[in-house]
């Protein structure tokens, strides 16, 4: 199968699933308990406030046509307006997602990173006091949730230091106040991102060391480091390439976490906000937009595997 296929293929595939999901999230909002338009009055909301409400957002319709309505508007990309703010939905999800792109292509790269030269050193190196130290860190940091992680960080650098905002998005892009505002949340991501990749790579290059082929280089007289770079990492690469990948997925699945946490302005914070508000337009386009990039994680993924591995093929449903 050629590759344009094979994306096409996917997108297809993808389409079902998008639309159970929307079907999924529709009635998951329909069972929660609250009613936004008394909810967004506050502790003196007026019975015929809330019927007026009510009417206006069509919520007195059955359920299947406010279904439908809301799905034909999907379709033409336009989710509607804020219960709240009575903006469009699309452009505040968007400007939110802008801001949680820059934290997870930060937290992902830097994980990656902080993993490589772990995870290669210890693989040269078993059972050596770097590899046991980074073993017991990895460890640490695979049993420390994000949030836990996260608290702590504030507590220390920003609480007691006061070198660090605890947290907000401060400062213009590009300025030494944003990069502040970055440090800590992309920090609590890094250590679970690099903890797992470090272990996947560490096993995974371990089994290549010991390969016939890295053996035959070693008794040409090539350099360790050459062996590694040329011949062991390029065969390696792939398992932990997947894990960077899921690790990308694990960031896009808990951006609600961490951006609660650091009350850092991205989509996390806003579908949350908007749960907790019965916010119902910006809930389900907040849903899908994170759905949809879970999918273009994936077929990323998938797509580079074929650029890493040539011995890689995309196969027809049938089987070809």
């Amino acid at each position: 199968m050629k590759m344009t296929d094979y994306i096409v293929s996917r997108f297809i595939q993808a389409i079902p699933l998008l639309f159970g999901l929307t079907v999924i999230i529709f009635v998951v909002l329909m069972v929660l308990p609250g009613n936004p338009a008394r909810m967004i009055q506050g502790v003196h909301a007026n019975p015929e406030m809330t019927a007026y409400l009510i009417e206006k957002w069509g919520l007195d319709q059955p359920v299947h046509i406010r279904y439908v309505r809301w799905l034909w508007g999907v379709i033409r990309l336009d989710f509607g307006r804020s219960l709240y703010t009575n903006r469009p939905v699309l452009p505040t999800v968007m400007s939110h997602l802008a801001n949680s792109l820059v934290l997870g292509v930060l937290a992902v790269v830097g994980g990656a990173l902080v993993a490589i030269p772990i995870g290669v050193i210890s693989a040269v190196k078993p059972d050596s006091k770097i590899d046991g130290v980074s073993r017991i860190a990895a460890l640490f940091g695979l049993s420390m949730p994000v949030f836990w992680s996260g608290m702590l960080m504030q507590i220390f650098f920003s609480v007691r230091l006061g070198i660090l905002p605890v947290s907000g998005m401060a400062g213009t892009l590009f300025t030494i106040d944003r990069l502040k505002s970055l440090i800590l949340p992309v920090s609590a991501v890094i250590i679970v991102g690099a903890a797992m990749d470090a272990r996947v790579l560490r096993s995974s290059m371990m089994e290549i060391v010991n390969k016939e082929f890295i053996l035959a280089a070693r008794a040409k007289g090539l350099r360790m480091r050459d062996v590694i770079k040329d011949h062991a990492l390029p065969n390696a690469i792939l398992p932990f390439f997947t894990m960077v990948g899921l690790h990308m997925r694990m960031v896009l699945g808990g951006l609600v976490v961490v951006e609660s946490v650091f009350s850092w302005p991205g989509i996390g914070l806003l579908f949350y906000q908007s749960i907790y508000n019965r916010d119902y337009p910006m809930v389900q386009a907040c849903a899908l937009v994170i759905a949809a990039g879970i999918f273009i994680v994936n077929l990323a993924v998938d797509i580079t595997y074929a650029f890493l591995d040539p011995r890689i093929r995309f196969e027809s449903a049938e089987g070809r």
